[in-house]
């Protein structure tokens, strides 16, 4: 996984995230790497920290884990239009070897919490 770019809001019409907010360079660089077996999970709790959007990309054995590039937009801060407290990103394989990304909202604000 790969953060690919972050920004103050989506742009519905470009699908991209725009806007440039004030992050630390460091931010807009993370990668993590992780090894798993079947039916197993690993959540990252600290990666998105920041009440921004942010476009991700999932790799899978080395293929991009949708297409077209395997990239992905969501705000993992409180969403004020709606009663979520956050979103998370779940990336996965199936049996028959279909990548996944669902992105799901979540009543836990996690760091943003008010």
């Amino acid at each position: 996984m790969e953060i690919v770019d972050v920004g103050t809001e989506y742009d519905e019409d470009t699908r991209e995230v725009v806007g440039d907010p004030m992050v630390p360079q460091p931010l807009t660089e993370r990668r993590t790497t992780a090894v798993l077996g079947a039916d197993t999970t690993r959540t990252y709790e600290a990666v998105f920290s920041e009440p921004l959007w942010y476009t991700v990309r999932f790799t899978i054995d080395g293929e991009v884990a949708t297409k077209p590039d395997g990239s992905i937009s969501f705000y993992p801060g409180p969403i004020e239009e709606s009663n979520v407290a956050g979103e998370y990103l779940r990336v996965g394989a199936l049996e028959n070897g279909e990548k996944t990304i669902v992105v799901s909202g979540t009543d836990n604000g996690g760091p943003f919490e008010q």
